[in-house]
């Protein structure tokens, strides 16, 4: 475990490191907020990486005493590169990481590609897992679960993608790493063309430049290969069906995510028993992400403070 230098983070990690899995590959990860706080997996989106949290994050999960680790898929950064044949495939991954960290209990935020491994590990980490939430996550696109929408595109496209993604995933690197440092003007175009979320992330720069700047973190340390990895997984089926999910799920979704339809949301949250659906009218793809303080209150509704306070 260290720390290191991030000149393009607004929010930089308090600290980052890698856990070694018994094959020997490596998932690295940065940490934020309470390092004595109960911990939060933050799964980061397609594309993304460990560092993709909104730049107040580290604040409001100190003052909600959490210890937020975010943790880059294989292929990003310093994540070994890896296959995995199926979503659920990451569960032991991340026990793997949990273990490593001596975490015994864990919730899991995810943000839209982020979404089907905060599923994964509540399904097959029933015993650790406590709650979660999941941030216009996508929905499966096979199985009974299945979302109609655009996504099921993902299926007819899937073994093209999967011949693609090595070559397209080392291309997403090379793009970011020549033209990272002036990537901020398309990072305004795309939040205008996605008018659901443009005032919000308008009145967020930092956040803006946070991610921005977490793409070209990961492009620096390594590569960018995770996205196309998840979009080929996105098109298969995940290896466990929704009704699997025990713990509280609270599903985020904007009625104007333009990305991830709402309709994901909303199935999703039908086929996880007891979980919650939180409605934004009018926002788009990244509703629930500008406001990461109203993310921790319900993950601490789900899971209280138990542990006495010092005095």
């Amino acid at each position: 475990m260290g720390t290191s230098n991030h000149p393009h983070l607004p929010t930089p990690p308090t600290h980052t490191g890698a856990t070694r899995l018994l094959d020997g590959r490596d998932l690295a990860w940065a940490e934020f907020g309470d390092p004595e706080g109960d911990v939060v997996f933050w799964f980061h989106g397609t594309p993304g990486a460990r560092s993709q949290v909104p730049h107040d994050l580290h604040d409001a999960a100190i003052d909600h005493r959490l210890r937020v680790i975010g943790v880059e898929r294989p292929g990003t950064g310093h994540s070994t590169p890896h296959r995995y044949e199926r979503i659920v495939d990451f569960a032991p991954d991340i026990e793997a990481v949990a273990d490593d960290l001596s975490i015994e209990q864990f919730a899991a935020v995810g943000l839209s590609g982020g979404g089907p491994f905060v599923l994964a590990s509540a399904a097959r980490l029933s015993d650790r897992f406590t709650t979660g939430v999941v941030l216009g996550g996508i929905g499966p696109t096979r199985g009974p679960d299945a979302v109609i929408s655009h996504t099921l595109l993902l299926v007819p496209l899937n073994g093209a993608l999967g011949a693609l993604r090595d070559l397209i995933g080392d291309g997403i690197g090379k793009v970011v790493r020549t033209f990272g440092r002036v990537g901020r003007p398309a990072i305004d175009a795309f939040f205008w063309l996605e008018w659901g979320d443009r005032e919000a992330m308008s009145a967020m720069p930092a956040s803006k430049a946070q991610m921005l700047g977490d793409l070209m973190d990961a492009a620096e340390r390594g590569t960018l290969g995770s996205p196309l990895h998840d979009l080929v997984l996105f098109g298969r089926d995940w290896g466990f069906e929704l009704r699997e999910v025990r713990a509280p799920i609270t599903f985020w979704g904007g009625t104007s995510d333009l990305i991830v339809p709402y309709v994901h949301a909303e199935r999703q949250s039908k086929r996880v028993a007891g979980s919650r659906l939180r409605t934004e009218e009018g926002r788009g793809h990244f509703a629930g992400y500008t406001s990461v303080d109203q993310i921790f209150a319900t993950i601490r509704e789900s899971w209280p403070v138990v542990r006495a306070v010092a005095i």
